[in-house]
């Protein structure tokens, strides 16, 4: 080992304590978890049992030992049960990492170059394993402090932020994994003339006023946001969490088909409110891009009062890639645009293509004589000019109405 390390080593006691005063000083909750002289004593016998373990396990270019990491944990731990919340837990990481650095800089002589970059290098490799077994302490050690109820809240929050110690959360909590979630992202939407929910979750008395009468995201309340995630737990075992007033994200493990609509029908039933859902699945250490996808398909599914299905994006793949293409999306709403000034052409469509373009089966399911639906079928060519039954026609007036449907909620009697 170098000056760089000799030096560190024998500021170890000084840099322990002055990250503590640091913490101390910036993050009242943190201070509040240190109430007397022993407290903060032993966190600065751990900030400075770190700074030596880890330049013993720079100069070995090893990663910290399982026992270190047992002390780690349960100095999380012990933040945990004197009531640490995750926020200022994050801070205090943030810090240790900031004065780290600035350690090495002050500590760092005109030759020490090589072992600096070794030093960064080792923080860069290794450290984040650290700050796991510290989070899962602090996890852990919170258990005793919050209700079953909430243990499964915060895995659903854990699994949304895609956060590492998710797993490490839902074993501490006693809460089962499986391989593989289907994560069930469900909007809720409110029309024109629905209550506005005001600051604090409060129902006022204002009205939702959008041109067109396309319908927005709307603010549930805070009560009926934990009526839903309650429900979710007690009837379908299934955590849940609320990323905004307007969204929930649930995570189904593998089970019977009809779960994921299940959950949607919930949603819509306890919030009086049309939900368009979409579902992705994905394993539980890498559901970021199943709940992004999730969220996509939602926001091109058709809201619906009384949901029946979930779509996946096998349902709705030219959905979601035209959404991501504004002018192409701009232009398949002008052409469903131009079809809703018919009698009914939209929602002609709309169920024409769902009975799989059977004349017989759509009529009836529309309650009209075919001779009916086949003047509408030629309206329809007139104004898109295209006509529904060709491969063209299809691919574009399907989408166009799937987009021109996805801003408006169907009624309580649609499907």
């Amino acid at each position: 080992m170098g000056d760089l390390f000799d030096a560190l080593r024998r500021r170890a006691g000084d840099n322990g304590e002055r990250v503590v005063a640091l913490c101390v000083d910036a993050l009242p909750e943190y201070r509040a978890t240190a109430t007397t002289p022993a407290d903060r004593d032993r966190m600065v016998e751990f900030a400075v049992h770190i700074r030596r373990r880890t330049l013993a396990c720079v100069a070995a270019d090893e990663p910290m030992t399982g026992a270190d990491l047992a002390v780690v944990t349960a100095m999380g731990e012990e933040r945990g049960r004197r009531g640490l919340s995750r926020a200022v837990h994050d801070q205090v990481l943030a810090l240790h990492a900031t004065a780290t650095l600035r350690e090495v800089h002050e500590a760092c002589g005109p030759h020490d170059l090589g072992d600096a970059m070794r030093m960064l290098s080792w923080l860069a490799a290794r450290t984040p394993p650290v700050q796991r077994a510290y989070t899962a302490g602090l996890l852990a050690g919170q258990q005793e402090l919050i209700s079953s109820a909430g243990r499964v809240r915060r895995l659903a929050d854990l699994l949304v932020a895609g956060d590492p110690v998710a797993l490490d959360h839902a074993r501490t909590a006693g809460l089962a994994v499986p391989e593989r979630y289907l994560v069930v992202a469900v909007r809720v939407l409110r029309e024109p003339g629905d209550p506005v929910v005001g600051p604090g979750g409060a129902v006022g008395p204002g009205r939702v006023v959008v041109p067109g009468g396309v319908a927005v995201p709307g603010e549930v309340a805070a009560a009926r946001r934990e009526d839903v995630l309650d429900a979710l737990w007690r009837h379908h075992r299934v955590p849940a969490t609320w990323p905004g007033g307007a969204e929930l994200v649930a995570f189904l493990a593998p089970g019977p088909d009809g779960r994921a609509a299940a959950v949607s029908r919930a949603v819509a039933e306890i919030t009086g409110c049309a939900c368009a859902a979409g579902a992705a699945a994905g394993p539980p250490a890498a559901l970021g891009e199943a709940v992004e996808l999730a969220r996509r398909i939602s926001r091109v599914a058709r809201p619906l009062a009384v949901p029946d299905h979930v779509p996946t994006l096998a349902d709705v793949a030219i959905e979601v890639g035209v959404a991501e293409l504004p002018e192409l999306d701009r232009w398949l709403r002008h052409v469903a645009a131009r079809l809703a000034a018919g009698p009914e052409l939209v929602g002609t469509l709309e169920c024409y293509y769902r009975n799989d373009m059977s004349r017989s089966r759509t009529a009836a399911s529309l309650g009209v004589h075919p001779r009916t639906l086949d003047y509408r079928l030629r309206r329809v060519r007139e104004l898109a000019g295209l006509d529904p039954r060709s491969t063209a026609g299809i691919r574009v007036l399907g989408t166009a109405v799937s987009r021109f449907l996805a801003d408006r909620p169907a009624r309580r009697h649609d499907r």
